[in-house]
């Protein structure tokens, strides 16, 4: 059982790590650390209130009584595997000495977005990027504008997450996004996901000007401004 920050998801020096003395891939999973309780009073960050694998393994004892809730038949091995399979995975891709397989959640979280991004084309359109998962149905849109207070959204797009422990893990939603939005300045835009138990709201990412001022937007036929002639009048010659 290894610990991580539950603010920041790094993990936390305490935590235990693999493998063990057999070689088998330790520890199974991580769960949060240094959060707040009654006894050990509010946390603030990442070293006050209960912390440790001692605040770790209450989370994941948990969850695991959930599970065993909804799935009464369901032995130890299977309520292992749905524990691994409903975890995120963190640091090193697939499971690793330090997280394990990932980070304990349950399938009645808010979805999570990472690994956002944004660029221009050579055509001057911003693309935007974003994964995101859920482990229920869910639904996206972008919000984007020229200034941070954003003001315009596509449309709402959905995708079904895992609802129900049983299956094979669902691999996190790619979600892009090419902006028709006729500005060669800044664009701000960021990911906004939804389902039944929550409202997650991406970082805003920014995507510079564009140099290119014969952009799509201007139309075809559009040329560069011409420089205002001088008051002076022609030299003449000859």
């Amino acid at each position: 059982m290894g610990a991580v920050c539950w603010r920041t998801g790094a993990l936390q020096p305490y935590s235990s790590r693999g493998p063990n003395g057999r070689g088998e891939l330790k520890p199974d999973v991580v769960g949060p650390s240094a959060v707040s309780n009654g006894i050990y009073g509010a946390s603030s960050d990442c070293q006050t209130g209960f912390a440790g694998t001692s605040a770790a393994t209450p989370h994941v004892a948990g969850l695991v009584a959930l599970l065993k809730q909804r799935h009464p038949g369901h032995g130890v091995g299977q309520l292992t595997a749905l524990v691994r399979r409903l975890a995120d995975d963190l640091g090193a891709p697939g499971g690793d000495t330090d997280y394990g397989v990932g980070l304990v959640r349950s399938w009645s979280d808010p979805p999570q977005v990472y690994d956002s991004s944004a660029s221009r084309g050579a055509d001057g359109v911003a693309t935007v990027s974003a994964r995101v998962s859920s482990p229920s149905q869910s639904e996206y849109r972008w919000e984007y504008g020229s200034t941070p207070a954003l003001g315009n959204s596509t449309g709402t797009a959905f995708f079904v997450g895992n609802p129900e422990p049983s299956g094979g893990a669902v691999e996190p939603l790619r979600a892009s996004h090419r902006l028709d939005f006729a500005s060669t300045g800044t664009v701000y835009a960021r990911l906004v996901a939804k389902n039944a138990f929550g409202t997650t709201l991406g970082p805003t990412e920014l995507v510079p000007g564009s140099t290119d001022r014969r952009s799509r937007h201007c139309g075809p036929d559009s040329h560069p401004p011409r420089r205002p002639r001088s008051g002076r009048p022609p030299r003449r010659t000859g």
